[in-house]
């Protein structure tokens, strides 16, 4: 018993102690460091729907935030134009050429690629 009294003494203290993990700058840079708010706010490009800029504060770092602009607002030929800048569907008199699109299918011109069983 009295050689297994100095080995108790030595790990006692560390069985009591808790483990701790040892934050540093390594451990950022493997992984995001996990947080839901910047700490502090950042400067960034505020483009009103008039096209004026103001310079705000923000939390997250952006480099600009566009205004959505108020269609009701607007008049027809406005309405038109943004559609026709983003790429909107545009409107064609249909012709008669293009209903013609001769899909007529002769099926002898095929059938040398028919197996026969």
């Amino acid at each position: 018993l009295s050689s297994s009294q100095p080995l108790r003494c030595c790990l006692l203290p560390r069985l009591l102690l808790p483990s701790s993990r040892r934050f540093n700058s390594n451990r950022a840079s493997v992984v995001r460091t996990a947080r839901n708010v910047y700490p502090r706010p950042y400067t960034l490009l505020l483009a009103r729907p008039d096209g004026s800029t103001v310079r705000i504060r923000y939390l997250e770092p952006k480099k600009i935030i566009m205004l959505p602009v108020d269609l009701d607002a607007l008049s027809e030929e406005e309405k038109l134009a943004r559609l026709r800048a983003r790429g909107g569907r545009k409107e064609r008199p249909k012709s008669s050429a293009e209903d013609d699109l001769g899909d007529e299918l002769h099926t002898d011109t095929y059938s040398k690629f028919w197996r026969k069983k």
